[in-house]
Parts: structure tokens; sequence; C-alpha cells
């Protein structure tokens, strides 16, 4: 299983193995694994360690680090190809993950492709039925 690494702005994408993630930039790190497979995420310094149910760690080393207002976003996929977008403020240091369509447009810094439950709040779509994943982050 490998990471895909999407640089936003360049839309430039490689591919890590998971036991080797390090961005240079603020990207876009989508993972093969089901948001229910978390158990929990861990800010260490600048890097992000997703701890599995299996008991595998994942690091992304730099995830925290910002540049021109930029920061790197967290998506992760679903057995059944569906895509959830992880968002995370700095401040509040938590996890929501909500479905999105594709990556498209967090490459270029928009977020206006996040779907929402008919009332313009982000939340999975209709028919899928209601599925939103919230982490707290340990520190």
């Amino acid at each position: 299983m490998a990471a895909v690494i999407s640089v936003k702005g360049t839309g430039s994408e490689r591919t890590a193995a998971l036991d080797a993630i390090a961005l240079d930039a603020p990207s876009v790190v989508t993972l093969k694994i089901p948001p229910s497979a978390v158990e929990s995420f861990t800010r260490d310094g600048n890097h992000l360690l997703l701890k599995l149910h299996d008991g595998r760690v994942v690091r992304i080393e730099n995830f925290y680090i910002e540049s021109d207002g930029a920061k790197s976003d967290l998506v992760l996929e679903d057995p059944s190809g569906d895509l959830w977008f992880g968002d995370h403020t700095a401040g509040l240091a938590d996890f929501q993950f909500s479905e999105i369509a594709s990556v498209d447009h967090l490459i270029g810094g928009g977020r206006e492709w996040i779907l929402t439950d008919g009332f313009g709040r982000p939340g999975p779509s209709r028919r899928r039925g209601s599925r939103t994943f919230r982490w707290r982050i340990q520190r």
C-alpha cells in the first residue's frame, strides 16, 4: 500500500511507501485507509502520526508545516473507493472527515468541493446516509 502525495499549487504527484512519507511542501496526502481503521491521530512536532487499529503507525513527516498560508491535507480512501477529507485546524487540534468527490480542488487550494448536507454545511452525500468521523489529536 502506498501514499499518493500531490503538491498544492503545482499538482505534481508522487507515491511513497507508508513507512516513508515525507513532505517538502504543503500537499494533499491520500492514503488507502478507511477512517474507521484509524484509532487515533497524534501531532509530534511538525509530523502527523496515525495509529491504526491493527497496531501499525503511519508517520507523515512535515505535515504541519505551512507555506504562504497553505497547509497540508489528509484524504483517506475506503475500500469502496469513497474519499474522505480530514479537515484540521492548527488551533483546535482535531480532525473531522467529510466525504468528497475528488482531490482536484484541494490541490488548487479551493474548498468548494466539500459535499454538503443540503443546508450548506459540510457533510456526506445523501446517497450514503450520515457518515462523519471525528477524532481528537493527542499532543
